[in-house]
């Protein structure tokens, strides 16, 4: 198995909106932020918010080797992230 730390990034962010907006469902804060016609479109959001943080937990380990290549398939497996990633990963953390 290899651990994807990018794709880990991914799920505590995912973690963290998800938790932001179910306390803020069960706070009842959510009235402060959004207006009450559309709490519902609200709820709706932070259960697709958790639905895709437990798809994003299963791509955080990857099986080892690639199904679609035999040995020494002669092209590069290892992903580079680029600075635009970078830059949108600092944005969505820090904005």
């Amino acid at each position: 198995m290899r651990f994807h730390f990018q794709q880990f990034l991914r799920a505590i962010i995912l973690a963290g909106f998800s938790l932001f907006f179910i306390r803020l469902h069960v706070t009842d804060e959510i009235t402060k932020y959004v207006n009450p016609k559309y709490v519902m479109m609200s709820q709706i959001a932070a259960g697709i918010f958790v639905l895709l943080l437990l798809i994003q937990i299963f791509r955080i380990w990857e099986p080892d080797g690639h199904p679609h290549c035999h040995a020494g398939c002669g092209h590069d497996h290892h992903s580079h992230v680029g600075v635009g990633k970078r830059v949108s990963f600092f944005i969505i953390l820090f904005g």
